[in-house]
């Protein structure tokens, strides 16, 4: 049996969605509290999103493992994956990037370029391997796809927390040149 690269890259993602939406139900109220401060979120919507959001991560992440291959599946995850970025990028324009981004729970970060980019590098990644399909495959079964959308994830994560690093950082040093009083 082979297993398209198309197929290790949605599982990959089912299980990225599936990890913020455990995240977001276990520190409900943070989720919550993020929530609230995003200017792209109209009041009255926090208290229902807040169950929404994991719950349809949580349908879609599912589905992408059980069925990686599914077309439906695929373009759930794109369309989340970009409504993800606007809203942040909504946010960021405002220049709301002191508030946590509520992603992955206690796991999140302020708002940033980086945090409206992540989701669309996924979606390029994702229609990239779409477009690639099952012609690029490996040999194995449920099991090997599962290691290798597991070491995607890794990867993934590693990524995220270097740039993480590099916005902090870099935001800790406009704020060490405002405090001295240099241009930034």
């Amino acid at each position: 049996m082979t297993v398209g690269l198309d197929s290790i890259v949605s599982t990959a993602t089912g299980l990225v969605f599936l990890f913020a939406a455990v995240a977001k139900l276990r520190n409900r109220s943070l989720f919550v509290a993020s929530l609230r401060e995003y200017v792209a979120v109209p009041r009255p919507a926090v208290a229902p999103l807040a169950w929404i959001i994991p719950g349809v991560e949580l349908l879609v992440g599912g589905l992408a493992v059980v069925a990686p291959t599914s077309s439906v599946v695929h373009w759930l995850m794109v369309l989340l994956l970009i409504a993800f970025s606007t809203v942040v990028s909504v946010n960021v324009i405002a220049g709301r990037i002191d508030v946590p981004c509520g992603c992955f729970g206690q796991h999140s970060v302020t708002l940033s370029i980086w945090t409206a980019l992540r989701p669309l590098l996924l979606v390029v990644v994702l229609l990239g391997t779409s477009l690639i399909g099952a012609s690029s495959s490996v040999d194995g079964t449920v099991l090997l796809r599962l290691v290798f959308a597991g070491g995607a994830v890794v990867c993934w994560v590693v990524v995220d927390r270097i740039a993480v690093r590099v916005v902090s950082l870099r935001r800790a040093y406009r704020e060490f040149l405002t405090v001295r009083g240099e241009a930034v």
